[in-house]
């Protein structure tokens, strides 16, 4: 028969050997419905004494039936095992069949098979097989057995190599304590007999578990095996620190909970753990696990290591930028009490056989629905509290873009109200025919300026200006002269932010986005329909005159001043050439134009404003903040609401429309003169005609 193949996660396949004829694979002599996981329990028949003292040992004169049996069970360790489940012939890899079958798990039982259990070791099994991976990168839910998965592999390989040493790290040493004695040393000793080694010291070894020699056992040819080769295996925990096991040649370094070390810097430590599993040719690997803190609490450091990590970004050798892979998988999968009889996570609403399967288990709540709506449950009993929110977002993710999300706690938006307004724009966006994912709202154009000077609107699916509001005709491109310099005229209307590329090459770079964003001021006579952003640019044009042009027609158009970043300012040098003169010259005391000013410390002017000023970023955060209390349902582009699920006020790079659409709140700050009627030099006196009682 052919092999099975199965997307595990980013492009990773994983194929399994040839499925044998039916007939042998265990459990196909029974009917479909009780086709499941079972343990191979006939070792119970046999006697494997193996101490003298309490009589014959098992491996001096085994029967054939025990010593076939024997024989079977080591090639299913080494190997693996074909199982029927529920219809279905399935492989238990050398990883889970170990894990299933032997490893006692810290509540003193065996594990309950479940499905993640097959995803997490076909994964384990492609990285360790793959000379291009050094390591797996998993990031997951709680409440699957990561930890516990880890260990059994851990333990499976000191019982089957010889001369390794494998490690455990935590984001406390405490932490790492407790895996190693509650997981690892409570299985070791768990173990039958005849898999049980020997090691150096007593059964519940406190730091280091050193394997010393293999069990006493009897070869194929029946003899005595007892001058075998010793194994030498060590698996010990540290404490944390940023040189924790450096230089040691492991063959396994677990690095638990890599999304929540604070004492030490994950990312920074990650290459010294990628040279401490090389020992001469033999190179071993790191198995990092975890679910993800916020962003000061270590998620952020870990974040550069879940994105060096994608198989789909791969270097000239075909490795990724951190060496290792990466797997995610969701918070609503294998979770505890909605797994059906066959080890199927129940997601979705449960057949009416999982539902009376369900019913069985004290801790489901409600066996008519599936795990993905138990935990959209969970967050909505969280939706007033914003951390209590994120955290459970955390801890149970549905994918890893909302984890990192909920993990950055210095945007301090109200993410109800952030998420549900997400949930509206991309509604309409839908409505406009595009895609939420890539395009944004409102009409989609550009602006054009015309042989008589006036700067107009023209639709067009390849500009980069969106606009939800244009000027009615004669409202627009309102502006005055004061000496030389054209002014903006429509002041009253609103202000505008730019923040601008990174570098002032004549051709654009790749990099972030451009964005400038136009502010309509509240009106109280059109409430809902205005203190709103109305327009934006966004994108990369070919050219800096092309964006520069785009940027300022639309301010001309608008009748608007704007306050634009100070990296770079060749903005500046557009609106202050002689050419255009859309601005007083730098060498000008008073500043007149479409650019609005600030004040240095010496008191001078200076145009825009500068992204090291520590006041002016705290005021660009306190008023994005403020405004979004109790305006959040009038902000009406994608991309800004995603920029603030993400922003990040130590490191702003990536938030191109957040940053305009704050500066652009500042900028409505500066004073305006409201519109004066001409005096023509006669006064006129009110008169009143009073009536007589």
């Amino acid at each position: 028969m052919a092999v099975q193949t199965f997307d595990i996660y980013e492009g990773l396949v994983y194929t399994t050997p040839q499925v044998p004829k039916i007939k042998d694979i265990k459990g196909s002599n029974k009917k479909k419905q009780d086709q499941l996981w079972f343990r191979n329990e006939e070792y119970e028949n046999f006697d494997w004494n193996d101490d003298p003292k309490q009589g014959k040992v098992w491996y001096v004169d085994p029967i054939p039936e025990q010593m076939d049996w024997y024989e079977s069970e080591i090639d299913r360790i080494m190997n693996g095992e074909w199982v029927m489940i529920n219809g279905v012939p399935t492989f238990f890899n050398a990883f889970c069949y170990f894990f299933h079958q032997w490893y006692v798990t810290k509540e003193g039982g065996y594990p309950v098979y479940k499905d993640t259990s097959l995803i997490f070791f076909r994964f384990m099994e492609i990285c360790f097989n793959d000379p291009r991976c050094r390591g797996m990168n998993v990031m997951k839910g709680r409440r699957i057995g990561v930890s516990t998965m880890s260990t059994s592999i851990m333990l499976q390989y000191a019982l089957i190599k010889q001369n390794t040493e494998q490690g455990i790290a935590s984001k406390t040493g405490g932490d790492a304590e407790k895996i190693f004695k509650l997981f690892l040393v409570n299985a070791f000793a768990s173990l039958p007999p005849f898999l049980k080694p020997r090691i150096s010291g007593n059964d519940t070894p406190a730091k280091i578990l050193h394997i010393t020699k293999p069990p006493e056992r009897a070869s194929k040819d029946r003899a005595t095996s007892s001058k075998r080769e010793g194994l030498n295996n060590k698996i010990e925990w540290r404490a944390t620190s940023g040189n924790v096991f450096d230089g040691d040649g492991l063959w396994i370094l677990l690095l638990d909970e890599a999304g929540k070390w604070e004492e030490v810097d994950i990312n920074a430590y990650l290459p010294i753990a990628l040279k401490s599993i090389v020992a001469g040719s033999q190179v071993g690997r790191i198995i990092m696990i975890t679910t993800v803190n916020r962003s000061d609490k270590g998620g952020d450091k870990y974040k550069l290591i879940w994105d060096g990590s994608s198989q789909l970004k791969r270097d000239v050798m075909g490795q990724t930028d951190k060496k290792l892979y990466r797997l995610f998988i969701p918070g609503y999968m294998g979770f505890e009490w909605f797994v059906d009889k066959f080890g199927n996570s129940v997601v979705d609403t449960p057949t009416p056989e999982q539902t009376e399967w369900l019913k069985k288990d004290p801790r489901c709540l409600n066996p008519y629905i599936g795990s993905k709506e138990y935990c959209d449950l969970q967050r909505k009993n969280k939706e007033n509290d914003p951390e209590e929110f994120m955290e459970e977002v955390r801890m149970v993710p549905y994918n890893p873009e909302e984890v990192f999300k909920s993990a950055n706690n210095l945007c301090h938006f109200n993410t109800i109200d952030l998420n549900n307004q997400i949930e509206r724009v991309e509604e309409k966006i839908k409505s406009l025919g595009r895609n939420p994912l890539k395009d944004e709202n409102g009409r989609r154009g550009l602006f054009k300026k015309g042989d008589n000077g006036k700067v107009f609107w023209v639709d067009n699916k390849e500009g980069m200006w969106y606009i939800l509001h244009l000027l009615d005709e004669g409202e627009d491109n309102k502006y005055a002269f004061k000496g030389s310099i054209k002014c903006p005229d429509n002041t009253a209307y609103g202000a505008a932010g730019l923040d601008t590329f990174s570098n002032a090459q004549q051709t654009v770079d790749k990099g972030s986005d451009a964005c400038c964003v136009v502010f309509q001021r509240y009106s109280a006579l059109n409430p809902e329909n205005s203190g709103m952003p109305v327009a934006m640019f966004l994108g990369r044009p070919k050219t800096k005159e092309e964006f520069h042009n785009q940027v300022f027609w639309g301010l001309e158009y608008y009748g608007i001043r704007m306050l634009a970043e100070r990296s770079p300012t060749d903005w500046e040098d557009y609106a202050t050439s002689e050419r255009r003169r859309l601005a007083s010259p730098k060498e000008e005391k008073k500043k007149f134009g479409y650019l609005v000013t600030t004040k240095r410390a010496d008191g001078s002017d200076v145009y825009g404003v500068s992204p090291q000023d520590p006041q002016g970023r705290e005021e660009h955060l306190t008023e994005m903040i403020e405004y979004s209390l109790n305006n959040m349902h009038k902000i009406n582009f994608i991309r800004i609401l995603r920029d603030f699920l993400n922003f990040n006020i130590k490191d702003r790079t990536d938030y191109d429309a957040a940053m305009a659409f704050g500066y652009a709140l500042v900028a409505l700050k500066e004073k305006t003169k409201p519109k004066q009627a001409k005096q023509t030099g006669v006064r006129y006196i009110r008169t009143y005609k009073l009536k007589t009682a």
